[in-house]
């Protein structure tokens, strides 16, 4: 087996990316809820095998397209040690900041690391403080973890349990079972071969 080339892995190394999904609309999440809410009601109406009227199940779909339609993906990907470490001196820890066992000053440093991190879309400093100020706290922070973690853990490479449970599902049905026969019973201090 020939020795690893490093030079060639470097060459060919990429950084770790996430993806966050954040739904612009998410007044529709909440008349989603309640379209599949009287899909339900339809249903213990109409009682078993019953029709569920179609307009109902039609706003269901409809509104899964407007949410679907409101959603934005945000890609971000790590940077260089290099890169992470001046964007932390950039943004020093105040005295408060520090006694909350902060290495940075969040209220610059998530949205510059933000901005830093954005792949798709692009997203300015002025972009990720105007994210920071609209959104609500869970989804700025589904935002930031995803740029702490992408940064800060190690990327492991995966393996699919998935996959390992499908190739013993079919190992298990081309393999015959073992059977024990009834007639051959343990030779154990039988004297029998």
């Amino acid at each position: 087996m020939p020795a690893p080339d490093l030079d060639a892995f470097l060459d060919g190394y990429e950084l770790p990316v996430e993806e966050v999904p954040i739904c612009g609309r998410a007044g529709l999440v909440a008349d989603h809820a309640a379209a599949e809410a009287a899909v339900l009601a339809a249903q213990a109406g109409a009682g078993l095998g019953g029709a569920v009227p179609q307009e109902l199940l039609d706003r269901i779909a409809e509104l899964e397209a407007e949410i679907e339609a409101s959603v934005m993906v945000f890609r971000v990907r790590a940077v260089t040690q290099r890169a992470w470490a001046d964007l932390l001196a950039g943004h020093p820890p105040t005295d408060e900041d520090r006694k909350k066992g902060l290495r940075y000053h969040p209220e610059t440093f998530d949205p510059a690391a933000l901005a830093e991190c954005s792949v798709e879309p692009a997203v300015s400093f002025a972009q990720a403080q105007r994210l920071r100020d609209t959104l609500p706290p869970s989804e700025w922070a589904r935002l930031m973890v995803a740029v702490l973690t992408v940064n800060n853990e190690a990327t492991s490479p995966p393996k699919s349990l998935l996959l390992s449970a499908l190739r013993m599902s079919a190992q298990s049905s081309t393999t015959p079972p073992i059977v024990e026969s009834p007639d051959q019973g343990s030779l154990v201090g039988s004297g029998g071969q």
